[in-house]
């Protein structure tokens, strides 16, 4: 886990400012679908394929709802696209699903974004990869089940453990998600390893991604 930090010699507003031009030339948007007719869409698609499952989030043995409001608590998982280099930032519904139209490619879920009122912003590194297959498909790719054990500090800051663990549900959400998609849907599970780099932001830690990532897909 880690927390962004509040101090800061250059003003505060300064970077912040620069942060998000760089972040809006660098990082795109993946919306979750969930209007059925775009479900059917995504899978008419010539260059991408729909991509289902599911994240959730346990806090101290307890599941956390994921709201949607600019108030309530979220989780935003960050893509890497492998073959492009691309970074998607991705949403997920109220239920922690997610349906994402996305290229055939190799992804690495890099991070996992945490805001909390009360508890602040941090964010998580799941260490979970996976791989899209054709285009004009649509894929199952499990559940990530994100377990948080933590302790608080006195003015409530947060410090503790995180377990990732990939479930396959298929059995449960296959048959929901084929209703909505008209379709076939294919199985192709994400993996979790605590071989994959933490870090990817240098073209040697690339490179070791994709050493792992070779080894292990």
């Amino acid at each position: 886990m880690y927390k962004k930090s509040r101090s800061c010699k250059i003003p505060c507003y300064l970077i912040l400012l620069l942060v998000a031009l760089f972040l809006l030339g660098c990082v795109s948007k993946t919306p979750n679908i969930q209007d059925h007719k775009q479900y059917r869409e995504a899978v008419s698609s010539s260059d991408s394929s729909l991509v289902l499952g599911k994240i959730t989030w346990i806090e101290n043995g307890k599941l956390k709802p994921i709201g949607g409001g600019v108030f309530d608590f979220y989780i935003k998982p960050g893509l890497l696209r492998l073959e492009d280099r691309s970074r998607h930032f991705a949403d997920l519904n109220s239920e922690g699903e997610f349906a994402w139209s996305l290229k055939p490619g190799t992804y690495v879920m890099f991070r996992l974004n945490y805001r909390d009122t009360w508890s602040g912003n941090y964010f998580f590194v799941p260490q979970v990869v996976f791989k899209v297959g054709e285009s004009g498909q649509a894929y199952y790719i499990g559940t990530l089940s994100s377990e948080f054990t933590y302790e608080r500090d006195l003015i409530g800051g947060m410090s503790g453990q995180t377990k990732f663990l990939i479930l396959d549900e298929s059995a449960k959400y296959i048959p929901i998600f084929e209703k909505r998609v008209g379709k076939g849907i294919q199985k192709s599970l994400m993996v979790h390893d605590k071989n994959i780099p933490r870090t990817i932001d240098t073209e040697p830690e690339f490179q070791i991604l994709l050493q792992v990532i070779n080894a292990i897909l």
